[in-house]
C-alpha cells in the first residue's frame, strides 16, 4: 500500500512538472526496473504495451505519445515495430532524464 501511494504521489508530481517526453522515458525506464528487464544490457528489450495503454500512463494523447517515441527511436533509444516498442539503448533514455549513473 505504501508502495502504491509512493507512485501514485510520484504521478501526480510528474504531470504538474514534466513535459511528455520526460514522463514517457521514466515510464518506459520503470517498465524496465519493474520487470528486471536490462536496464544495463545492450540487447533490446519488447516493451509489451499498447500505445494506447503508455499514453494514458503517462497522461497524453496517444498522437502526442506517437510524436515523442518517434522521436526517440530517430535518437537511438528506442525502435518502433508493429509488434510494439523495443528499447535498444536504455543507457540513451537515462541519459536523457541526465541519470547517466
Amino acid at each position: 500500500m505504501a508502495r502504491e501511494l509512493r507512485v501514485s504521489e510520484e504521478l501526480l508530481l510528474a504531470l504538474a512538472h514534466e513535459n511528455v517526453r520526460t514522463r514517457t522515458v521514466r515510464q518506459l525506464l520503470a517498465f524496465l526496473a519493474d520487470t528486471g528487464m536490462g536496464l544495463e544490457s545492450g540487447a533490446a528489450v519488447t516493451v509489451p504495451l499498447l500505445r494506447r495503454e503508455l499514453a494514458q500512463m503517462v497522461g497524453t494523447s496517444p498522437e502526442t505519445l506517437s510524436r515523442v517515441l518517434h522521436r526517440l527511436a530517430r535518437e537511438g533509444a528506442l525502435r518502433l515495430t508493429r509488434s510494439g516498442i523495443w528499447v535498444q539503448n536504455p543507457r540513451r533514455l537515462r541519459a536523457i532524464l541526465g541519470d547517466r549513473a
